[in-house]
């Protein structure tokens, strides 16, 4: 069985904390672009994808 000390827990759960706030980002940034990227292609999109993108934000917070 593994033996874990206080200081390496706490360690490994800000590395842990920091890897899923990176992804985060990466992902509210890659909505973003798509998010311009339809809107300059002036395409419509349907109130049920847009409550699925809001949605979406509000989960990743």
């Amino acid at each position: 069985m593994l033996s874990v000390t206080g200081l390496q827990w706490i360690v490994m759960v800000r590395r842990q904390s920091t890897k899923l706030n990176l992804q985060s980002e990466k992902e509210e940034s890659m909505l973003s672009r798509l998010k311009k990227l339809l809107n300059q292609a002036k395409v419509k999109i349907p109130p049920s994808v847009t409550y699925s993108l809001a949605k979406f934000n509000l989960n990743g917070i």
